[in-house]
């Protein structure tokens, strides 16, 4: 299995122990994920034209990601180029039908559902229902669009507990909402992504969008987003 795990936004010399832990995890379970970091994504540009830029990053992001199976983006929105990356890896994702992405971020959702949006078989998948109505309200995903399911938070989970909760495999697109209900709750991002993969490697899904919600409570009647980073990755 080809995976690439493309972090536009990081350098070769202060890659985070998030980056480290995941890479170190994947080879555990026989996964060689091979690393693209900031450099890789330098192409020499003049061009002022918005729309000439994007064809032009997103025809060698094509050529790039065109030789794996698996595409996992990481904190791509998080450096300042939030139009740029969004057009850019849209453009992309249409050219390559036979890859499968899987979008995550270390700290915060930007941009949430925003960049798949065109995409109407995408499931939107949250942990609790706070979590489904803020962001049903905020990105007006249709109601038939959500599901309100328990998370993967163990490497070791039995894939066919997630049937109990929905059809993974006749979904096309699959976007999960990776987050506690609870801000004093946990989630071992590792475990999750690793359930993640072992999820699209046995069953049929083409897209993931994994977006580490770190929870949401309501206290007076108000919904309080709750957003965590890992100290030291």
């Amino acid at each position: 299995m080809k995976i690439a795990l493309f972090c536009p936004t990081i350098k070769k010399e202060s890659i985070p122990n998030l980056i480290k832990k995941l890479i170190k995890a994947m080879q555990n379970v026989g996964l060689n994920p091979i690393l693209l970091l900031d450099n890789d994504f330098k192409v020499e540009d003049k061009s002022q034209n918005l729309k000439e830029k994007v064809k032009l990053l997103s025809d060698d992001l094509t050529k790039k990601f065109a030789f794996f199976e698996y595409v996992m983006l990481f904190d791509f929105l998080l450096n300042g180029n939030n139009l740029i990356y969004n057009l850019v890896l849209k453009e992309t994702i249409k050219h390559l039908p036979q890859v499968k992405f899987i979008s995550f971020h270390k700290d915060k959702p930007d941009n949430f559902g925003g960049l798949f949006d065109s995409f109407s078989n995408t499931t939107y998948i949250f942990s609790s229902i706070n979590l489904k109505d803020l962001y049903q309200k905020t990105y007006l995903i249709p109601d038939k669009s959500t599901i309100v399911s328990p998370l993967l938070i163990d490497s070791n989970i039995n894939i066919d507990y997630l049937s109990e909760y929905f059809d993974i495999v006749n979904t096309d697109y699959l976007a999960l909402s990776v987050g506690a209900s609870n801000p004093n709750d946990r989630l071992d991002s590792v475990a999750s992504f690793l359930g993640i993969l072992k999820c699209i490697s046995f069953k049929k899904v083409k897209l993931i969008i994994c977006d580490r919600k770190r929870g949401v409570v309501d206290q007076k009647g108000k919904n309080i987003i709750k957003l965590e980073g890992y100290k030291n990755g």
